[in-house]
Formats: C-alpha cells, sequence, structure tokens
C-alpha cells in the first residue's frame, strides 16, 4: 500500500480528471416532463433518468459525487476544523494546533478547508 499522501494525491487527481472530463458546469436539477434531470451551465441535459446505462463521462463525474462520499468528506473537514481550533494568547486570536509557529486564527489549514468555497457571497474578504 502506498502512503497517506499518495493515496489522497491519487484520489484528488482522479476527482480532477472526471471534473474537467464532464460538462461545463454549474449543474443543476431541471423537473422535465421525462423526470428529474441533471442539466448543465447551457440547459442541456447531462443526465435523466435511464441514462447511467450510456456510460457517459458525465455519469462518472456524478456518481463519483454521491451523496454518501460528500457527507465522509464533510465530515473529515469538520474533524480537520475541529483539530485547528481558536485560542486566546497573549491577547491574540491563535490557532491552538498551530500555536508554536505563530499562526493567527484562521491558521493556513482553515482558510485552505474554507477556499473551498470562495466563490461563495459570504466568504471572508480576506480570504480573496
Amino acid at each position: 500500500m502506498t502512503g497517506w499522501a499518495e493515496f489522497i494525491t491519487a484520489r484528488l487527481d482522479e476527482w480532477e480528471a472526471a471534473a474537467k472530463a464532464a460538462t461545463r458546469g454549474p449543474w443543476r436539477i431541471a423537473n422535465r416532463h421525462y423526470g428529474n434531470t441533471v442539466v448543465g451551465a447551457d440547459n442541456a441535459d447531462i443526465a435523466w433518468p435511464g441514462y447511467w446505462e450510456r456510460g457517459d463521462k458525465n455519469s462518472a463525474h456524478i456518481t463519483a459525487h454521491d451523496p454518501a462520499r460528500v457527507l465522509r468528506q464533510a465530515a473529515a473537514m469538520r474533524m480537520i476544523l475541529d483539530h485547528h481550533k481558536p485560542v486566546r494568547h497573549e491577547g491574540r486570536m491563535m490557532c491552538g494546533t498551530c500555536l508554536g509557529t505563530g499562526t493567527t486564527w484562521p491558521c493556513r489549514t482553515v482558510q485552505h478547508l474554507a477556499s473551498v468555497w470562495s466563490d461563495h457571497p459570504d466568504y471572508p474578504e480576506a480570504g480573496r
């Protein structure tokens, strides 16, 4: 078995390859007369009831992001965030994990976690 870093890097490489091969997003659910359908930025159907047999690149991307996996990812990110809790030290808010490095809150780890949502309107200006 390879190391943890290699394992994670390989998974991210697969995730990126599937996303890059898929139809451009953002994707959303549209209620068509033939059922709920995943549509792309151009409103064209990407996946619809009975679609999965086609084995299209889009279905690989959709199935790679099924709800159970997304929930596992969210749980892992919560654990990372919990590991990097802020603490008051010498009158400043610091990262409890990164305290020895003099890192103020939020530390880079927390900033990197947040960067997943950098396109959200509530993303902190300091991170932009």
